[in-house]
């Protein structure tokens, strides 16, 4: 199997969400870990080898603008190719933002489960082929990722008031 002897790390507060993505990537030969918050997702991240990273972005505690840009601030954690996987932050600046933090990917739920393990595994390989250097990728600096963070929440904010 093409997964085989790669571990991903799955980060979703959503019980189900993970189990789904869990059975989906065991089932193709992944080895898989799970976390629930990105505080939980880094700390398995030092407790172990993670060879990919496929979160969501809203969750309690640390969500997963957050989490990648601690990862990308990590000279262990940078090299990790991230994969967002998310329901909530779906425009179009979302992405841009989640792929300037340097996400490998950008993948909106619900994605069929073949279209999401293709995704994974082309990105996987593609990490694998030709790795970014994370060490020169530009991690912005607190303000910019701030100001830019503050923005995607305040257009979630205002989207979700408006349709109550």
């Amino acid at each position: 199997m093409e997964g085989t002897g790669v571990t991903v790390l799955i980060v979703d507060d959503n019980k189900k969400n993970n189990y789904m993505l869990e059975v989906l990537l065991k089932g193709s030969g992944y080895d898989v870990v799970t976390a629930e918050t990105g505080i939980e997702a880094l700390e398995k991240l030092h407790a172990g080898r993670v060879d990919g990273i496929v979160s969501d972005i809203l969750m309690p505690r640390m969500d997963g603008f957050r989490l990648i840009r601690e990862c990308r601030k990590d000279p262990v954690l940078r090299q990790i190719p991230f994969i967002f996987y998310t329901a909530t932050y779906t425009d179009k600046k979302d992405e841009e933002f989640g792929l300037s933090l340097g996400a490998i990917r950008y993948i909106i739920k619900p994605a069929e489960p073949e279209d999401l393990l293709r995704q994974i595994r082309e990105a996987l390989r593609e990490h694998a082929q030709s790795p970014r250097d994370y060490s020169v990728f530009p991690v912005p600096d607190e303000v910019t990722f701030s100001r830019e963070y503050s923005q995607r929440i305040g257009a979630k904010l205002e989207k979700k008031s408006q349709m109550l």
